[in-house]
């Protein structure tokens, strides 16, 4: 968080840059894309030396919509050139710092029963399960500790109902796991929307 600035006041030295490929063939859809940019804006260590801080994201999608069921994945994975320099100049400890590399991917599929029950009608009831698993700090520089609590794995079972196609409410359950030594954590979630 402390190494983002307000809009008005973000520097702009290095350019970035966004490539995105997709496909689409009946039901099913596939994609990727990456973006690539310097993170370090120029900026310097301490003792004078360049940050080159390279930031690298990719990732990969696939999509299969078919009559009522729907699934999809995607994997990303994500680097950060000069960590160590970042972390130094970010005053960041050993045992809080960014990692050099960070990946994550997640699963998802769900059927819409009344597709079943009431075909030809608006209504969508879709109970859905999802299971993602994600490493913020699969790879770490020299000198920082590895935090285990950043490697987390979630299971989320729910359902979706849209009584017409701009209303939505949502239900789930969702497990919470990470490889630090702490127990899973669970939770209920609730939501609505509306589409204008």
């Amino acid at each position: 968080r402390s190494a983002r600035t307000g809009g008005g006041e973000a520097r702009a030295a290095t350019l970035a840059g966004v490539v995105n490929l997709s496909y689409a063939a009946g039901p099913v859809a596939v994609g990727g894309s990456a973006y690539g940019g310097r993170a370090d804006q120029r900026d310097r260590t301490a003792a004078g030396e360049p940050i080159r801080a390279n930031v690298v994201i990719a990732e990969a999608h696939a999509q299969l919509a078919w009559r009522g069921l729907q699934a999809r994945v995607l994997g990303v994975v994500g680097t950060l050139g000069d960590a160590d320099k970042v972390n130094a100049k970010l005053g960041l400890p050993a045992d809080e710092s960014l990692g050099s590399r960070v990946t994550g991917a997640y699963g998802e599929i769900a059927y819409d029963v009344l597709s079943l029950l009431a075909p030809g009608g608006e209504s969508v009831l879709s109970p859905f399960l999802r299971v993602e698993k994600y490493d913020l700090n699969a790879r770490v520089p020299a000198g920082a500790v590895r935090d285990p609590a950043l490697d987390v794995s979630v299971v989320t079972a729910g359902f979706t109902y849209r009584p017409i196609p701009t209303v939505v409410v949502k239900a789930d359950w969702q497990r919470r796991d990470s490889a630090a030594d702490a127990p899973a954590t669970d939770q209920l979630n609730f939501g609505a929307g509306f589409a204008f």
